[in-house]
């Protein structure tokens, strides 16, 4: 009895085994193999193509150029050449900020300070994704905020947070994971805090960014390596002051 006992609990114990490496393998999967299997950055197909040349508002320009209202070289704002509701949209938003800056650097400089902005953007595939950063001096102390914008080429309308992520090899049952994990290596690489003050900033920083998705607010870049870049508005322990904060995904 106890000889076919031992029988059982090893066949157990070999079921259990074989199951957990047939997890891992699925994770390696789909966290390696899989995205880089269907890595392809760039438009190949000329018809596809050419269709999607015929979306800009101006063909002799790229899909991003710098902006013809500018008047200080210092404030480098782009214009986003698509012909769609959500592009004007954007490029109306976009030069918004750009004339409310203009009027803020002009106080600023009087008293010795300064703004400065530029602009990045990348092409995945049928995403275009928009990162603009404005650089605020005052009293020594530099800061940073940003504006993200995405589009889908072939229409001219704004991208979903889920298409994105998943255009970096990110999956629904692991993105919030992810974010997490880099929070945790920010505030681990920036900081000298305690084990608790850290995980009570990630707690409050999953909390910012769950709600941000909710809402749509949530601003995200897909970089020239195809990584996730999310913008979190942080506050760290013992200040008043909240500043954006790039995190890499």
């Amino acid at each position: 009895m106890r000889y076919k006992n031992r029988h059982i609990l090893y066949g157990i114990i070999i079921l259990f085994l074989l199951v957990f490496i047939l997890w891992i393998s699925y994770f390696v999967y789909i966290e390696l193999i899989r995205p880089n299997r269907n890595d392809r950055h760039h438009i190949t197909q000329s018809s596809a193509k050419e269709e999607i040349e015929q979306n800009k508002l101006f063909v002799e320009k790229s899909f991003v150029f710098s902006a013809p209202y500018m008047k200080d070289q210092q404030l480098n704002f782009p214009m986003i050449n698509l012909n769609s509701k959500d592009a004007e949209t954007a490029n109306q938003q976009i030069r918004t900020q750009y004339e409310n800056l203009y009027q803020e650097k002009t106080q600023l400089t009087e008293i010795g300070q300064n703004v400065i902005s530029k602009y990045q953007y990348h092409v995945h595939q049928d995403i275009l994704s928009i990162l603009i950063y404005i650089q605020h001096r005052e009293n020594g102390k530099v800061t940073y905020s940003y504006m993200t914008y995405h589009f889908y080429l072939s229409s001219g309308n704004f991208v979903r947070y889920q298409d994105v992520y998943q255009a970096a090899g990110i999956y629904d049952f692991n993105i919030e994971y992810r974010v997490e994990e880099a929070l945790h290596q920010w505030i681990d690489t920036n900081t000298q805090l305690t084990k608790e003050e850290k995980n009570q900033f990630v707690e409050n920083m999953m909390t910012e960014y769950r709600n941000e998705v909710a809402n749509g607010s949530l601003r995200y870049y897909l970089d020239a390596d195809h990584h996730l870049n999310l913008v979190l508005p942080i506050q760290m322990p013992n200040e008043v002051e909240t500043t954006d904060q790039l995190f890499v995904i």
